[in-house]
């Protein structure tokens, strides 16, 4: 028999392929499980910050200062994340070794009360491993096991978190004893990230900064600075619904001049890449800066991909299942062990005591159906396979119509000598 609480779980594979609220709240996750003797005052302890003044109050320092933690890149991302923000925001920032587990994760999202809607993990951990050299692609690291945490901070906490992960990819993790493999990644062996990891999102790429690159070359593992701050910060000004790349509202030009992916010898210019393994890159389901052609400036997102190709294969889907879970937990959750009228003649709930149930449900998702964070949905039905008499449990379904998005726009024109 379970606490008495209100249980959510969402179900895959119905859609296939084809208000107020804190969605703006993010973590930040710098985990130093790669640095010897790492030396910072409040290490492993979670740091609220709500302005970039925060920074000089715990102590982070930029590049180039005296006592700089992990060579001035936390600094760097919070920086820029309150810059994208406005100047204020709300972030929760831990440092961790992150080495043996991901329990960071239920860390920080518990000392946030389980408000965090995303958390960006940087890492010196290689995401791509080379166990065998004669292999066709890369195997993956990292992905399972964070997913694992965040199934549970879901499940057991209520509070489903999206991951934005910048792992370790300017060197590949070559296993004990395989001859001839190299730790310099090539295009040809990046494998698709596309499993069942739904929480968790690859992002790739970084500003082409003298003083970025120069961050990423101080370290002894050369991983790659990525871009956490701007990410979440674009996360949190939009939306639930809103694609990352969405090419109307998501312009990182103003943080993001020039792209390098940060790995290679050269570090990977994004006008060194090829349109076809851009295109290779995107359907493995990374995410990644690109631009397009005839828009000069602009810089943008590829994508919001998730680990999956399963329905909630996008950020902007599980961010609005996330909130919609929420939101209707804390609807019902002041009907716990509520009393509860039973029709005398059926044994179980009146449609009076129904009603109470079913318009709870009905109010929050009428409400993000007006905000334009979910088209539609179903009515909400109480499954009444045993009376509440013999279980104390009352069984609620309903299933949400999400956004569209419009990824690829397809147009034919022609000349004609008339219209």
């Amino acid at each position: 028999m379970a606490l008495p609480g209100v249980y959510i779980t969402d179900s895959d594979g119905n859609i296939g392929t084809v208000t107020e609220s804190v969605e703006d709240v993010c973590g930040m996750i710098f985990d130093y499980g790669g640095q010897q003797n790492f030396a910072f005052a409040h290490k492993d302890e979670v740091l609220e910050l709500t302005s970039a003044a925060d920074l000089e109050t715990y102590g982070i320092k930029k590049s180039g200062e005296t006592g700089a933690v992990l060579g001035g890149i936390p600094y760097y991302h919070i920086k820029q994340f309150f810059g994208l923000r406005g100047g204020s925001g709300r972030l929760f920032v831990l440092f961790a070794d992150c080495t043996s587990d991901w329990t960071a994760l239920s860390k920080l999202q518990r000392y946030a009360h389980g408000l965090i809607y995303q958390t960006a993990v940087w890492t010196e951990q290689s995401l791509w491993k080379l166990n065998d050299a004669s292999a066709s692609a890369y195997a993956l690291g990292l992905l399972a096991d964070i997913q694992s945490e965040c199934h549970s901070i879901a499940n057991d906490m209520n509070a489903p978190m999206s991951v934005l992960l910048y792992p370790n990819v300017n060197k590949v993790q070559v296993a004990s004893g395989v001859q001839g493999g190299s730790d310099v990644p090539v295009f040809n062996k990046i494998p698709t990230v596309k499993s069942d990891y739904r929480y968790v999102s690859v992002m790739l790429g970084q500003s082409n900064d003298e003083d970025v690159l120069a961050m990423q070359d101080a370290l002894t593992s050369k991983t790659p600075v990525g871009a956490a701050g701007v990410d979440l910060a674009m996360l949190a000004n939009n939306s639930v619904p809103t694609c990352i790349g969405y090419v109307g509202g998501c312009d990182y030009s103003g943080y993001i001049p020039g792209i390098v992916f940060g790995f290679g010898t050269d570090m990977t210019k994004y006008e060194s890449v090829s349109i076809a393994n851009l295109t290779d890159l995107h359907n493995k389901g990374y995410n990644f800066f690109m631009k397009y052609e005839g828009d000069e400036v602009g810089v943008y997102r590829n994508f919001d991909h998730t680990c999956t190709d399963g329905d909630y294969r996008t950020i902007a889907r599980n961010r609005v299942m996330g909130k919609t879970r929420r939101q209707v937990r804390a609807a019902l959750l002041p009907m716990v062990n509520r009393t509860v009228l039973i029709d005398p003649a059926t044994g179980y709930m009146t449609s009076a005591a129904q009603a109470i149930f079913i318009n709870a449900v009905n109010t929050v998702l009428d409400a993000m159906v007006a905000a334009g964070e979910i088209s539609g949905h179903s009515t909400p039905v109480i499954n009444q396979t045993a009376s509440i008499l013999q279980t104390d449990a009352v069984y609620i379904s309903y299933s949400v119509i999400p956004v569209g998005i419009a990824s690829e726009i397809y147009v034919t024109q022609s000349l004609s000598i008339t219209a």
